[in-house]
């Protein structure tokens, strides 16, 4: 009797130590998913970063092009303006003589 008793304590001590470990075991996996939560919560933070990075600067792009396009526009204009104000040529007589107006400022 006293061996089954014996026995009986130790699976008793055996099952008692699996289920501590299963204990320790259930935690570590709460606790690794915890921590996968806390990373994929930073990753998806750091898409949205990432995704308004590449917004803004496809909008400064766009941005810069319309600069770009405008300063062209502005420098035919210039030209054309320079051609015209070329082509005039205004003579003023004043007793007798001929005057070139000044060019405004």
């Amino acid at each position: 009797m006293e061996e089954v008793a014996g026995s009986a304590a130790g699976f008793r001590q055996w099952t008692d130590d699996i289920s501590a470990a299963a204990d320790e075991v259930r935690n570590l996996v709460e606790e690794i998913s915890h921590r996968l939560k806390d990373v994929a919560n930073g990753t998806e933070a750091f898409l949205a970063a990432v995704e308004q990075i590449a917004a803004t600067a496809e909008q400064q792009t766009a941005s810069t092009e319309e600069i770009a396009s405008s300063a062209s526009q502005l420098a035919e204009a210039a030209e054309r303006l320079n051609a015209d104000v070329s082509s005039f040529h205004l003579l003023r007589r004043t007793e007798g003589t001929e005057e070139t107006p000044n060019p405004a400022p």
